[in-house]
């Protein structure tokens, strides 16, 4: 989720990462990841910021959308070499240069889960426009 990615969450997590438990995954580079449903329990817990995403405010997402590029862009040497950076810069672009962006937030808000999820299932291009 989106919301692990502001900036509190970030502290939190980079704190408490060895209380967080693990899921056992079939990938041969990676044999455990990060159990989502208990970070996100976690979160919420602890109460340091928005456990998901419907609970961002506009500005934890602008944040936490910074910081979601910022990780997705360190994931390759280059950022040719990283369609999923290419593609959340422009999906984060598209709904940070809109007119009206921060007003009308908890009506784009949805729409961009929407097509954001849809990139993680589908791998798709950025398609302007299907915006």
């Amino acid at each position: 989720p989106l919301a692990f990615f502001t900036p509190k969450n970030l502290s939190f997590i980079n704190s408490n990462i060895h209380k967080i438990d693990r899921t056992r995954v079939a990938h041969e580079e990676k044999k455990y990841i990060l159990n989502i449903s208990n970070m996100e329990k976690r979160i919420k817990e602890a109460k340091t910021g928005p456990s998901r995403d419907e609970e961002m405010t506009v500005l934890d997402w602008w944040k936490a959308y910074d910081n979601y590029y910022v990780f997705e862009s360190s994931r390759a040497t280059s950022l040719e070499n990283n369609p999923r950076a290419l593609f959340f810069k422009s999906h984060f672009n598209f709904f940070v240069n809109q007119e009206d962006s921060e007003e009308l937030y908890d009506t784009w808000r949805p729409y961009e889960a929407k097509l954001r999820q849809r990139h993680y299932g589908f791998d798709t291009e950025f398609d302007a426009a299907t915006y």
